[in-house]
């Protein structure tokens, strides 16, 4: 069994916008800076040549961006199985 936990941690500066939603990409408008952070969280097993485990993305389920006008990060669980190549 194995427990795995990440943390991927953004500050963004209010430099530059990136505009996934309206085009052109990059836009002239200024946002306020801010920062946030996603946590995942990993339970399973490995089991001969497999990894099998249940995955939470954003545990905490705050709300997560990753520039300052896209949709948030939703919380998303689900069972990952996943073939380990060993040589």
């Amino acid at each position: 069994p194995f427990i795995g936990v990440e943390s991927i941690y953004i500050q963004y500066s209010d430099q530059k916008v990136i505009d996934l939603i309206n085009p052109p990409v990059f836009s002239e408008e200024v946002s306020s800076p801010f920062s946030c952070n996603l946590l995942n969280l990993e339970f399973g097993f490995l089991v001969k040549g497999f990894k099998v485990s249940y995955r939470w993305v954003n545990f905490t389920g705050t709300k997560v961006n990753n520039t300052a006008n896209s949709y948030p990060v939703p919380a998303i669980r689900h069972l990952e199985v996943v073939w380990e190549f060993l040589n």
